[in-house]
């Protein structure tokens, strides 16, 4: 027996919706399914930055999908939908290549992708080839999971190579990506008015249509707002400590002293990256604790205080002694979900003071970051940015701030 997989409800839009239909082909074969891209025109745009002179390249529906530090260059997906049930693998792919060509400026680098009036606007790796640390891989796959009956995957497809010590540039007339299923399996689903999305969306369209699950595969989300008839959204451009009080909300058209600060919940999804992945489990609301400053009679007063930490849409990791900020590219702010009374499994999340019984024997410790000054000789490797370490041996913590 089958297990149930969750499904994407919702829309996922694609910046490249109908590229399947515009720049590819795709030919059925005995057991797979054979996609051809055309290359379309690429353009290369000389641009001015405080490294010197760069060359831009674009296409119609590229994106941009190089690592970082690698030459910023094109790429195309192709989606394509795949058999309902079994296993499917890229089995091989051919590049036509059009000669090489040695051009006048390099390729930018990928970290340097902030375009505006034709300069760069932020440059945080300079014109070194050795910074080009990954080569390109042609044709790449990935299951995508399902959008709505459909199982789908990915054919990431770059028909650009660069090679930055020579500094030449090769760009394929055609590439050919072949799929390989184990078998075939589902069937046909009528999806209504989604058909046009569907159509638009896979290259292989007539062939992908009978390869779907039937709706006694799907589980349907729970509906997370039904515990609760009262919802505030709050959006949060800066992360940080956020109080609710009274004032709030009075603020929001509520009476505070009818609210009990027990009845009080924060949500939030948490800060994601676009395109969801369908072959996971859609994200859910996680109620964040409050810590609670004020009596326990009842009703919120002023003076009380449910204090949140709420993180922003941009973040700290340090991993080995090495830090690394994480911005947005998708958005400028992160949804908190405030929720008022309603019926919930259990009690809303709090925080509380610990009490030590021997404070001295206990051992605590914590993040903290120095200032120690602008570091002038990185900056030629790293771009501008402020630059920390902890002050002692072995143990700091070195990071660059692009801010």
């Amino acid at each position: 027996m089958r297990g149930k997989i969750p499904i994407l409800l919702a829309v996922i839009f694609y910046i490249g919706l109908s590229f399947g239909a515009r720049y590819s082909r795709a030919v059925p074969t005995e057991n797979g399914v054979r996609v051809t891209l055309i290359t379309p025109f690429i353009e290369r745009t000389v641009v001015e930055t405080p490294h010197g002179k760069f060359v831009k390249l674009s296409a119609p529906s590229g994106q941009m999908l190089s690592p970082a530090g690698g030459p910023s260059i094109p790429s195309f997906i192709v989606p394509v939908g795949i058999p309902a049930y079994d296993s499917v693998w890229l089995d091989t792919f051919f590049v036509y290549w059009h000669r090489a060509e040695k051009i006048e400026y390099p390729v930018a680098p990928q970290d340097s992708f902030w375009w505006e009036k034709g300069e760069i606007k932020s440059m945080s790796v300079p014109p070194r080839w050795e910074l080009y640390r990954r080569k390109s891989v042609s044709v790449s796959y990935t299951d995508r999971g399902n959008l709505r009956s459909q199982r789908f995957g990915e054919l990431v497809i770059t028909p650009i190579d660069y090679n930055p010590t020579t500094q030449t540039l090769r760009i394929a007339d055609s590439v050919v990506a072949v799929l390989r299923f184990t078998g075939v399996s589902g069937g046909f689903v009528d999806e209504g008015k989604f058909e046009k999305v569907l159509r638009a969306l896979l290259a292989n369209y007539e062939q992908a249509k009978n390869f779907r699950r039937t709706s006694t595969d799907f589980e349907i989300p729970e509906n997370v707002f039904a515990k609760a008839n009262v919802w505030y959204r709050v959006a949060v451009r800066e992360g940080g400590v956020f109080a609710i009080t009274a004032d709030w909300f009075r603020e929001a058209g509520l009476d505070p002293t009818e609210i009990s600060p027990d009845s009080v919940r924060v949500f939030t999804y948490g800060v994601g990256t676009l395109p969801l992945d369908a072959g996971q489990p859609l994200p859910t609301l996680g109620e964040i604790p409050l810590l609670f400053v004020g009596d326990d009679d009842g009703a919120f007063e002023d003076g009380e205080t449910l204090f949140v930490y709420a993180p922003g849409p941009e973040w700290w990791t340090a991993e080995n002694r090495l830090g690394q900020w994480h911005d947005s590219p998708y958005c400028d702010s992160v949804s908190y979900w405030v929720a008022i009374g309603g019926e919930f499994d259990s009690a809303a999340k709090r925080l509380f003071p610990l009490e030590f019984s021997d404070p001295i024997a206990e051992f605590h410790h914590g993040w903290t970051f120095t200032h120690i000054g602008e570091n002038l000789q990185f900056d030629e490797y790293g771009g501008n940015g402020w630059y920390w370490q902890l002050v002692y041996g072995e143990a700091g913590v070195y990071f660059s701030d692009p801010r």
